[in-house]
């Protein structure tokens, strides 16, 4: 996922994971792009990134970006292709 604000920079952005929360600042980078790691316990996770720019001229400037999402992890792992030890004379 990419985070950009061109004008004032991303001051920082949070990612909700299955309700678990991070914090990272940026202190006004331009682009981030962002990995997003998720769980790998079968079923659906959510996830919500919550981005605020860094336009802090006055009080109440800073504005916010949110997107949310869903991913699931299928339980269904298909075997391996058989391997064949086969010697050709």
């Amino acid at each position: 996922m990419v985070v950009e604000d061109l004008d004032s920079g991303i001051d920082k952005v949070q990612i909700i994971v299955d309700g678990n929360s991070l914090m990272y600042n940026y202190n006004g980078e331009t682009l981030i792009d962002l990995c997003i790691n998720v769980p790998g316990a079968v079923g659906f996770h959510t996830i919500e990134v919550i981005a605020t720019n860094n336009d802090n001229d006055w009080e109440n400037d800073q504005e916010t970006a949110t997107m949310t999402d869903s991913v699931y992890i299928n339980p269904y792992v298909p075997p391996p292709p058989p391997i064949y030890n086969k010697l050709n004379f």
